[in-house]
């Protein structure tokens, strides 16, 4: 029976979802459970079971975390919890990127530092600099593509300390 992650707000959101897709709450700690309303769990409602799916086809189908608009989106923090902007699938940040606004007082971050995007139900990011990018303590090699997730600290450069969200 599908599971689901039910915020306080009554948001029913997919069980890898980060954020509630009603009131942008963190419901990255919630478990996923039964869909109330299930015949599982005494309800009235009924639903017929799908396909199978494999571990890859099942993580390709979930969807990313999302503004009340709908579109995918990450957080980024700065030192202290200061949003410094929203990335979207596909965005780059850096000086001339999502966060610049922040980012243009640190000369050593790169106009177009990092790419983030989602792919086969995770968040990614990909070094574009030569700058130094560093993902929880470990160096992250120009052009390679790591996953990141909630709470992953993330250095741009000796001098630039953000928090993914």
């Amino acid at each position: 029976m599908p599971k689901v992650k039910i915020c306080e707000c009554g948001g029913r959101n997919p069980p890898g979802a980060l954020l509630c897709s009603q009131c942008q709450e963190d419901i990255s700690r919630l478990s996923p459970a039964e869909e109330p309303g299930t015949a599982e769990n005494g309800g009235a409602a009924v639903s017929e079971p799908g396909p199978a799916l494999g571990p890859n086809q099942a993580a390709a189908q979930a969807k990313p975390p999302s503004l009340a608009s709908g579109e995918a989106a990450l957080s980024i923090l700065a030192e202290g919890g200061l949003e410094i902007g929203r990335a979207r699938d596909g965005d780059i940040v850096g000086r001339q990127g999502v966060g610049s606004d922040y980012l243009v007082k640190f000369p050593t971050v790169s106009r177009k530092h990092i790419q983030l995007f989602w792919q086969n139900g995770a968040w990614r990011l990909k070094n574009l600099s030569d700058n130094g990018t560093i993902l929880n303590g470990r160096e992250v090699p120009q052009n390679e593509e790591w996953e990141i997730n909630p709470g992953d600290e993330l250095k741009l450069s000796t001098k630039c300390r953000l928090t993914v969200f």
